[in-house]
């Protein structure tokens, strides 16, 4: 049975005392018990941070028990979708980038990654359960190394001495399955395949950024990908990396399974490329990527998160299998980050599909809390109620960074609507700023 996160204890507190003094309230009383529901979402939004809070010194507890030496620290929770870990089901871990100081030179001495583990049960009623939880430390050079082994576990490519080979996409009639090619079916076993081919160049494993769909290279001056096993949500490869930890790749995720417990955990990849940025110290959150510049019309077309902030209404272009170029503009954008549901918020619901709808309720009051959605419009308008805690919700935002979101939603110019998930795809372009 799942526990009610306490911030949702709040709100339903507050909502139900203010609906309970009346079945039908008259026109002052219903603008009260309005103002007492904006009130309790507010109060819910204050809570939720309250309780991050709270998990940021859980974190930094921990610093104390297990780091004696240390004098000095920054704490900074890197989660991007810290909301689902109020499920006391959840297989995720929380990741904090944790950098020591010396408060006497006033310099950083080391920067490492703390995840907090979080079993069944660690979120009490009363607050956070601190027996609850399971630690893991690592720094930049134990990370490096058990990325090497999911480097090798999720790709084809040559990986030597720290490097690895990059590769140019062939077609299928110059695939001879020589020693410098690759084939990857999606799946692993269905018969649709790219064909691969070394182009002689290499990348260090720490500028090597692990994606939603594959890899990155970090930086500029790179030709070339490494290409990745295409998986599919229900597919897994592993490896034993030690006596204590097997790695586990995923669609979209980057699992540790932990012997001697018989635990699984994840990372979301969006997580891992945050964590990475702060361990390798890469300039910017939105790792730079290798510049890829096309020529259509007269226009300069680069990678599209070449420019790392995406934005409602921004161009772009998507390279047909002909070579034709399809102009789109995009129409919304969801990320994955925290979100408390209000009245006449737009959202998308994904059903056999994705749909854009507006919120017309937000019932926190509910014993099982729900919100009313409205989709489409005119006669094809269709409501529906939807459990606030449908993982099939998602937030739709004017403006956010390439590495933080989820999908777009596109228009093209012939009146074609569709989501845009992975952004790393080669064929989706954007004008070059000049």
């Amino acid at each position: 049975m799942k526990r009610m996160p306490l911030f949702l204890l709040t709100l339903l507190v507050i909502s139900n005392s203010c609906l309970s003094q009346k079945d039908s309230p008259s026109k002052g009383e219903g603008l009260a018990v309005a103002g007492a529901l904006a009130l309790g979402v507010a109060g819910a939004a204050l809570e939720y941070q309250l309780w991050l809070e709270e998990v940021e010194l859980m974190a930094f507890r921990h610093i104390l028990d297990s780091r004696p030496e240390e004098t000095a620290c920054r704490v900074k929770l890197l989660t991007s979708d810290a909301k689902k870990f109020t499920d006391n089901s959840s297989t995720q871990a929380m990741v904090f980038a944790i950098t020591f100081l010396d408060e006497n030179e006033q310099e950083v001495v080391r920067n490492e990654i703390l995840l907090m583990m979080l079993y069944p049960g660690y979120v009490m009623f009363s607050g956070l359960e601190y027996s609850k939880l399971q630690w893991f430390w690592f720094d930049e050079t134990e990370w490096t190394n058990m990325k090497t082994t999911f480097i090798e576990m999720s790709t084809p490519a040559d990986v030597k001495e720290g490097r690895v080979a990059l590769y140019q996409e062939i077609g299928q009639s110059e695939f001879g399955a020589f020693d410098d090619q690759v084939m990857l079916k999606k799946g692993l076993v269905k018969d649709k395949a790219q064909y691969f081919e070394e182009n002689g160049a290499f990348v260090p494993v720490e500028e090597l950024s692990i994606r939603m769909k594959g890899f990155k290279t970090v930086g500029s001056g790179r030709k070339g990908v490494v290409p990745a096993y295409l998986l599919r949500n229900d597919d897994y490869i592993f490896r034993s990396y030690n006596d204590a930890i097997s790695l586990i790749a995923n669609e979209r995720a980057f699992g540790m399974y932990f012997k001697e417990v018989g635990r699984i955990i994840q990372i979301s990849r969006i997580d891992i490329a945050l964590m990475e940025s702060f361990l390798y110290d890469w300039s910017d959150l939105s790792i730079v990527e290798s510049e890829v510049v096309v020529e259509h019309d007269g226009k300069m077309l680069v990678s599209f998160c070449q420019n790392p902030t995406l934005n409602s209404g921004d161009e772009g272009f998507y390279e047909e299998p002909r070579g034709e170029f399809q102009e789109f503009t995009i129409r919304g954008i969801s990320t994955i980050e925290d979100v408390i549901w209000r009245s006449d918020d737009e959202l998308y619901f994904e059903d056999k599909g994705v749909f854009r709808g507006k919120i017309l309720s937000a019932n926190y009051d509910a014993s099982r809390p729900f919100l009313e959605i409205e989709f489409g419009e005119g006669a094809r308008a269709e409501i529906k109620k939807v459990s606030t805690l449908n993982d099939k919700l998602f937030n739709k935002v004017q403006t956010a960074l390439c590495l933080q979101t989820r999908f777009v939603e596109v228009e093209f110019v012939d009146g074609r609507i569709e989501f845009l998930e992975d952004l790393d795809d080669p064929r989706i372009f954007r004008i070059k700023d000049q």
